[in-house]
């Protein structure tokens, strides 16, 4: 590679940097959890190879159930090498300029140019994936945790039926996911106490959270008189004495299913369906979208749009008051670009020569 050609692949870099906002899209992905982190590197050690003409495989032969996974983990980790391959490039030009001797100059510059490599081709790489199209679905659709939900009926709602069947050590953690939280924030911990205003309060550290995504804590309080909280006290420590509560996500799923077996729940409760109820029942109960998302520990008020219905929600759930540490946005994206450009009318194949960008 001589000097001209060095210039031209890093102004083209640049240049799907700040289309793709990859910069943006890099940081974000730094919140990510680190089991998340290591299946994303997982999946793109085994598609993506930067030495290849077309950067791999890519999204050849991917079904579509596990379409979306493996789009995302090729997205993330193009994104991450590209930014950070640049950044590699942009030091040895430095270097390279700043080089007082002949080999050191020609040292420098054959590591500018690798970089630059990786990183254009990374770029273009996550140019192909974001505009490839998903297979047609050919298989039955997943049950979603939302239809698993009991029509609302006048007998006792199923939860405080699963509460009272609980064992001692079960109960805990069934009031605090009557309370909205995820298994994984759960196996985190939350704090559960009583507030001085005859509520009982509970603080969840959220288990999804990331540069534009998530609440890192969100604090909700409970009526002494309703459901939740009654459940909740008897496991709340006095004020600023908290109770942690806290049980492993493998541990809940297997509670679920022994009562599930004992037919102590309806058939496809999981822990998860408690957070799909609580959703519905905040709906059903008249709560703002922004107070639903701080409540469910959601940035954007879009995502409450996946949880229950209001026609599945039973009310009455005693919550009194909601606070989170980030304001929610009502619009899908801020902070990062839209989405991927729009595909072609007829994509073609992943490894062939007409490559969206080239």
């Amino acid at each position: 590679m001589v000097k001209e050609d060095l210039f031209v692949m890093v102004r083209e870099t640049r240049a799907i940097l700040k289309e793709y906002s990859l910069g943006d899209r890099a940081s974000a992905h730094h919140g990510v959890s680190k089991s998340t982190a290591d299946d994303y590197a997982k999946i793109a050690r085994a598609r993506l190879d930067l030495d290849a003409e077309y950067a791999g495989r890519l999204m050849d032969g991917v079904t579509r159930q596990s379409w979306d996974k493996v789009r995302a983990a090729l997205l993330h980790e193009t994104a991450r090498i590209c930014v950070d391959q640049q950044r590699r490039c942009d030091v040895y030009q430095r270097a390279w300029r700043a080089a007082q001797t002949d080999q050191d100059r020609e040292e420098a510059f054959a590591l500018a140019s690798e970089a630059a490599r990786l990183a254009n081709k990374a770029g273009r790489a996550f140019m192909w994936v974001s505009v490839e199209q998903p297979p047609p679905d050919r298989s039955r659709p997943k049950a979603s945790k939302r239809r698993s939900l009991p029509a609302p009926k006048l007998s006792e709602d199923w939860r405080a039926q699963a509460y009272d069947a609980a064992s001692n050590t079960r109960r805990p953690a069934f009031a605090v996911l009557w309370a909205g939280a995820r298994p994984a924030e759960i196996e985190k911990g939350v704090e559960v106490e009583f507030g001085r205003d005859g509520t009982v309060i509970v603080r969840i550290r959220g288990a999804k959270t990331g540069t534009h995504s998530g609440q890192e804590l969100r604090i909700l309080s409970f009526d002494l008189g309703g459901p939740v909280g009654q459940a909740l006290s008897e496991h709340a420590g006095p004020p600023g004495r908290p109770t942690v509560v806290q049980r492993s996500a493998t541990r809940l799923n297997k509670d679920f299913a022994a009562m599930r077996t004992r037919k102590l729940l309806p058939k496809r409760i999981s822990p998860y369906s408690m957070r799909h109820q609580f959703c519905a029942d905040l709906k059903s109960d008249g709560w703002s979208p922004d107070q639903i998302a701080q409540a469910m520990g959601h940035a954007s008020a879009r995502s409450q749009g996946n949880y229950g219905s209001v026609k599945q929600g039973r009310g009455g759930l005693g919550l009194r008051g909601v606070e989170a540490t980030r304001v929610v946005r009502t619009d899908w994206n801020r902070g990062t670009r839209p989405g991927p450009v729009s595909a072609p009318d007829k994509p073609g194949d992943a490894f062939q020569e007409s490559r969206p960008g080239l």
